[in-house]
């Protein structure tokens, strides 16, 4: 049980957290932000981000657990350094000395705190909303002793991990009963991916594509304009890349505990982008687009990975070549109308499962 016995107050938010502005660390790791993501290295990244070497002495250095905040990112709340680093200028960094920032971090990317406290310090419109960090400073948050935010900060750790667990096995065990028992009554088939898609091989040479995406486990198919400090792509550093459209599928062979092979995700943002030759792009024909989305996210494409690749040349790399990877067995109805039903009941599963997440 947690202790009940501790004093609560309201703190404004300048009192508990020191903005800070330290420079001239470019022997620091250069972070990338990440909204809901907290923050990755960029030499470690194969996001391909690029930025001037020349600048990091400019850059702000900043803590682990410290928190960060960027004018335009009032949308996503505040963010948290995973590690020492440094970080673009652009960014606002905040420590608070006695503080558990796992207890902060849950606060400030809650929607009462986004919606309600911070709201009425955002101004613009559109994509030029900014904060006024003066006003942030001023917002009213809960504060309690370091002990009290510590367990609760265990707590949360053990509902944030518990919550995952669940929802992978139950993504990956819905999908494996579905697969069992459905084929059984229904006409379903086994295909190979080469039969219902074709690999990308159109590449940006002379065409103009002014926003490089990438292939997030955690996020999908985000853009890096979206999700980091500054555009970086331009016509010069993405020649040679694969132009991706609305609803292509990709392969990341980058690996992760949540994507022991890679993950596969469908570009749903509506729009074209360049990206990395190191990815794999399909598209699609014939099936419905929202029950494959399904089956890459189930694991039932991992037996057939793990017997057919390697660890790859790295070791956070999985290996595969195209060709292998276009004769992956796909199991789909033959009727792209019960594909559909199927991608639906799915969808009101994971509807379920995020209610009862939220909860």
């Amino acid at each position: 049980m947690l202790a009940v016995n501790y004093s609560w107050e309201q703190r404004k938010l300048g009192d508990i957290f020191e903005e800070y502005s330290e420079k001239g660390h470019p022997e620091l790791p250069a972070l990338t932000i990440i909204q809901g993501g907290g923050t990755i290295r960029r030499d470690e990244s194969d996001r391909n981000l690029q930025y001037d070497k020349a600048n990091l002495t400019n850059y702000k250095m900043v803590n682990e657990g410290d928190f960060i905040v960027h004018l335009r990112s009032f949308e996503g709340g505040l963010e948290k350094a995973s590690t020492l680093g440094i970080i673009s200028p652009a960014y606002h960094t905040f420590h608070g000395e006695g503080t558990d920032s796992r207890f902060y971090y849950a606060y400030f990317r809650s929607s009462k705190f986004i919606d309600k406290a911070l709201k009425p310090h955002v101004y613009g419109i559109r994509d030029g909303r900014s904060i006024d960090i003066a006003g942030m400073k001023t917002i009213k948050i809960p504060w309690t002793c370091l002990a009290e935010q510590k367990a609760i900060g265990d707590y949360m750790d053990s509902l944030d991990n518990l919550i995952t667990l669940h929802q992978c096995k139950a993504y990956s065990n819905i999908m494996a009963v579905l697969l069992v028992i459905t084929p059984k009554f229904y006409s379903w088939e086994q295909r190979k991916l080469g039969d219902i898609a074709s690999k990308v091989v159109r590449k940006n040479q002379d065409l103009v594509v002014d926003e490089v995406l990438t292939n997030s486990a955690e996020h999908g198919i985000i853009s890096q304009r979206d999700f980091f400090d500054k555009d970086i792509a331009n016509n010069e550093n993405v020649n040679g890349y694969y132009v991706v459209e609305p609803d292509d599928y990709v392969y990341n062979p980058r690996i992760s505990t949540t994507a022991p092979y890679g993950p596969i995700k469908r570009n749903k943002l509506g729009r074209a982008g360049a990206m990395s030759p190191l990815y794999t792009v399909f598209r699609t024909r014939g099936i419905n687009l929202d029950y494959l989305e399904w089956f890459f996210q189930s694991g039932s494409w991992h037996t057939f990975m793990r017997q057919n690749g390697n660890s790859g040349a790295r070791a956070d790399r999985f290996g595969i070549t195209d060709k292998v990877f276009m004769q992956m067995p796909i199991t789909i109805p033959q009727d792209v109308e019960e594909q559909k039903k199927v991608g639906e009941f799915l969808e009101h599963i994971n509807e379920s499962i995020t209610l009862h997440q939220c909860q």
